[in-house]
C-alpha cells in the first residue's frame, strides 16, 4: 500500500518527502474506521496495526482471524501544488484498469465517487473513493462486497465536506 501512495504522489508530480516514513501506532488514515467498526463489518475482531505517514500520504492496516483490511488516505491538500485533484486520479484510475480489462463497478453512496474492483483470483476487494476532496484506496481480504463497500461508506463519512 505504501507503494501505492508513493506512486501517485510521483504521478501527481509531488515532491518526495524530506523525512523517511516511520511505522505509527495511529495515522490519519487510522481514523477513518475504528477497530469497532471493522470488527461489525466483518463479523470478527480486528486489530488497527497502524500505519505509515507522511504530510498529506498515510495509510493503516487492520487484521483479523480471517481478514485483512488496509486503507491509504491522499489528502487533496497533496494534489494542489500539480493542479490535479482526487477526482483526476480517480479517473486515471479508472481508465487504467478498463485498459487492462479490469472494469469496475461504479458504487453510489459511497462519498463523491467510488469504484469497486476485484482481483483476478477473487480474493481481494478494492474500493477507490473520493470523499472531501481526498482520495481514499481501501483493499480487504476473506470478506465480500458489501463489507467493503461498508468499510468505504464508514471511511468517506469521516471526510470533511
Amino acid at each position: 500500500m505504501r507503494i501505492a501512495a508513493l506512486a501517485a504522489a510521483l504521478v501527481l508530480g509531488a515532491a518526495a518527502p524530506a523525512s523517511a516514513s516511520a511505522l505509527y501506532e495511529t495515522t490519519p488514515a487510522c481514523e477513518l474506521v475504528t477497530e469497532a467498526e471493522a470488527g461489525a463489518v466483518l463479523g470478527q475482531a480486528m486489530v488497527k496495526q497502524g500505519g505509515m505517514a507522511d504530510p498529506g500520504l498515510s495509510d493503516c492496516t487492520w487484521n483479523g482471524p480471517t481478514a485483512r483490511l488496509e486503507l491509504s488516505l491522499t489528502e487533496a491538500a497533496l494534489y494542489a501544488p500539480s493542479g490535479s485533484t482526487a477526482s483526476d486520479e480517480f479517473d486515471r484510475m479508472i481508465k487504467a484498469t478498463t485498459a487492462n480489462h479490469h472494469p469496475p463497478e461504479l458504487i453510489s453512496g459511497v462519498g463523491e465517487r467510488a469504484a469497486l474492483f476485484r482481483s483476478d483470483d477473487g480474493a481481494a476487494w478494492f474500493l477507490i473513493v473520493v470523499a472531501g476532496g481526498d482520495y481514499v484506496s481501501i483493499t480487504l481480504t476473506g470478506a465480500d462486497r458489501a463489507a467493503i463497500i461498508a468499510i468505504g461508506q464508514r471511511a468517506a463519512a469521516r471526510r470533511p465536506r
